[in-house]
C-alpha cells in the first residue's frame, strides 16, 4: 500500500507542477448556520447513542435525527425555488441561455461517480479493491517497461 501512496504522490504533485492548483469549491450554497447546527446536535447525540444505548439517548437521537432532515429539507426546498424563480427571470430578460443553465441543474440531478475500470482483457472491473490493483498494475508496466519491449503509448482503454 506504501506503493501506491508513493505512486499516488508523484502523480498529484506532477498534476500540480504542469496545470498548477485549483481549490475544490465544495460549498453548498442552501446550506447555513442553522443547517449546521442542527446537523452537529444530530451528530453528538448519535454518539451519545452508541456508547451506551438507552431508550432516552434513542429518543432524543431519533428527534434530532427529524429535526435536522426536516431543517435540511426546508433549506434546500426554498433554494431550489430560488434558482427556479431565477430561471424564470432570466427568461423575462431573454437571457435564456442562463436559464437554460440553472435548469439544466435540475435534470441532471445527482450523478454519482463511478469508479470502473477494464481489465486486461476488456471485462469491466467494479470493485473498489480490484479497481486499485488493476490501476497499480496499468502504471507499473507504463511507468517501469522492461528492458526489451519497445515504448508503447497507452491502452487507450484505459484512460477513459
Amino acid at each position: 500500500m506504501d506503493e501506491w501512496q508513493n505512486l499516488k504522490n508523484a502523480a498529484l504533485k506532477a498534476v500540480e507542477s504542469t496545470l498548477g492548483h485549483k481549490p475544490q469549491n465544495k460549498k453548498i450554497e442552501w446550506s447555513n448556520q442553522e443547517c449546521n447546527e442542527a446537523i452537529q446536535k444530530r451528530n453528538s447525540d448519535r454518539k451519545k447513542y452508541l456508547k451506551g444505548p438507552i431508550r432516552y439517548k434513542k429518543l432524543k437521537y431519533e428527534n434530532s435525527r427529524r429535526e435536522a432532515s426536516r431543517i435540511v429539507k426546508k433549506k434546500k426546498t426554498a433554494y431550489f425555488i430560488s434558482i427556479m424563480l431565477r430561471a424564470k427571470e432570466t427568461f423575462r430578460e431573454n437571457n435564456t441561455r442562463e436559464a437554460y443553465k440553472e435548469i439544466n441543474f435540475f435534470k441532471k440531478g445527482f450523478q454519482p461517480s463511478t469508479n470502473i475500470c477494464r481489465e486486461c482483457n476488456g471485462n469491466l472491473l467494479t470493485d473498489k479493491e480490484k479497481v486499485m490493483i488493476r490501476w497499480k498494475q496499468y502504471f507499473n508496466k507504463l511507468l517501469n517497461p522492461s528492458s526489451n519491449m519497445q515504448s508503447a503509448p497507452p491502452d487507450p482503454r484505459f484512460l477513459q
